[in-house]
């Protein structure tokens, strides 16, 4: 499958979303550096860290169990912007192939009709970068999201 990857602070975690990890399911604003998280393309991957900002713009709320059995595990938030990858019937119709990545604002254009999905448009919200070395999948409140890597020039922002 290729794909076209976002600039990193487009894959960055709404605060509170809840991400599976060596030692349980943690709220993301309470990790740090050395914490491993649990990611679907390498297992276990240390954080170098998190970073913080806020971000005012556009937002999708995914209602529990809207894309599948247990995705997300609850009711969550992400920016429109936020890659999420879909697999199965989900997939076959967002893109017509078994797994797809795709912008979470577009699963309403994508899949219509799904139930669960709303806009909020306009809002701001504190937003959470895992530091990573690599692009990896995260389990991200029963969502399994994109992140990517921060460039040198991010960290220094």
């Amino acid at each position: 499958m290729s794909m076209a990857f976002p600039p990193p602070l487009q894959t960055a975690l709404v605060a509170g979303t809840i991400v599976l990890t060596a030692e349980g399911a943690i709220p993301v604003e309470l990790l740090g550096q050395g914490d491993r998280i649990i990611t679907r393309n390498t297992g276990l991957v240390r954080l170098s860290g998190i970073a913080f900002h806020r971000r005012a713009g556009d937002f999708l709320t995914i209602a529990a169990g809207a894309l599948g059995r247990q995705m997300p595990g609850t009711d969550t938030i992400v920016a429109t912007e936020q890659p999420i990858l879909l697999r199965g019937p989900l997939a076959l119709a967002a893109s017509g192939q078994s797994s797809c990545i795709l912008p979470a604002g577009d699963l309403p254009r994508a899949c219509p009709g799904l139930p669960g999905l709303a806009l909020l448009t306009g809002i701001e919200m504190t937003m959470v970068q895992l530091q990573l070395e690599t692009l990896q999948i995260v389990y991200a409140d029963g969502l399994e999201t994109l992140c990517a890597p921060m460039s040198d020039a991010m960290l220094a922002a």
